[in-house]
C-alpha cells in the first residue's frame, strides 16, 4: 500500500493541480490530507475530492479550517479527525488543530485540550500498528517558523508516551524530512504550495520526499 500524503494547500489552485499530478504519477492506494486544505471554501474542498476520490482520501483539519468545512469532511466520510480508521493492518488516528498562541486562527487548542483529546482516541485501541495523523508537528521536531517552535508539546508528550509506529505531520510550511522520538517515526510534510508532498510505502516502510 501506497499512500500520498499531502498538507497546507491554502486553497491555492496551483496546490490543486499539483496534488492531481503527483496522484496521476504515483497511483497512491490513498490521499492523506494533513490539514489546512481548503480552508473556508466548500467548492474548492470539493474540487480537490474530486481529485484523491472520497473513498481513497483521509483527511484531518487544520488550524485554518472552520465549522461548516469540518462539518463537510465529516458529510463526505473522509474525515479521521478525532477517530480511529483501520487499513489492512494499521490503524489511523487523526487529530488536527494546532496549539494557542502563534496565529490566533479558527481552530486552535489548547495543549491540555491536544493532550485530553489524543489520549481519549489512545485509549480506544490496543492495536501495535498505529499511524498518527497530526496537523501540528511535536514540539522541538521539524517545527521551526522564523525562529520559533509551533509544534506541540502535547503531540510530544503523547507520541513519547504512547510510541505510534508513525507520525504524520504538517503545519509549518517550510520544512521537511524525518525524525524520530523513541521508537516512533516522525515524518514531516511541508506545504504542498511549495509543490512538495510524500508517498509513504507501507510495504517497505518508506518515506519519499516529492517535489514536482
Amino acid at each position: 500500500m501506497k499512500m500520498l500524503v499531502a498538507a497546507d494547500l491554502h486553497a491555492e489552485d496551483e496546490a490543486l493541480e499539483t496534488l492531481e499530478e503527483m496522484i496521476e504519477e504515483n497511483n497512491p492506494s490513498f490521499t492523506l490530507i494533513l490539514g489546512d486544505s481548503a480552508l473556508n471554501s466548500i467548492s474548492y474542498a470539493e474540487r480537490m475530492l474530486e481529485i484523491t476520490k472520497p473513498q481513497k482520501t483521509l483527511t484531518i483539519n487544520g488550524n485554518n479550517e472552520n465549522l461548516k468545512l469540518q462539518s463537510f469532511f465529516n458529510e463526505k466520510n473522509v474525515s479521521i479527525d478525532g477517530k480511529i480508521k483501520k487499513i489492512n493492518e494499521f490503524t489511523f488516528i487523526g487529530f488536527g488543530s494546532s496549539p494557542r498562541g502563534y496565529f490566533n486562527t479558527v481552530n486552535e487548542k489548547t495543549e491540555e485540550e491536544i493532550e485530553e483529546g489524543l489520549e481519549k482516541i489512545f485509549q480506544k485501541t490496543e492495536d501495535d500498528k498505529i499511524i498518527l495523523a497530526t496537523h501540528a508537528p511535536p514540539y522541538g521536531v521539524l517545527d521551526e517558523e522564523k525562529g520559533l517552535h509551533i509544534g506541540s508539546t502535547a503531540v510530544k508528550k503523547i507520541i513519547e508516551k504512547r510510541q505510534p509506529l508513525i507520525n504524520f505531520c504538517g503545519h509549518v510550511h517550510s520544512v521537511e524530512g524525518e525524525a524520530r522520538i523513541k521508537n516512533t517515526r516522525v515524518v514531516k510534510v511541508a506545504s504542498l504550495m511549495f509543490k512538495k508532498a510524500v508517498l509513504f510505502d507501507f510495504h517497505a516502510m518508506k518515506a519519499e520526499f516529492l517535489k514536482v
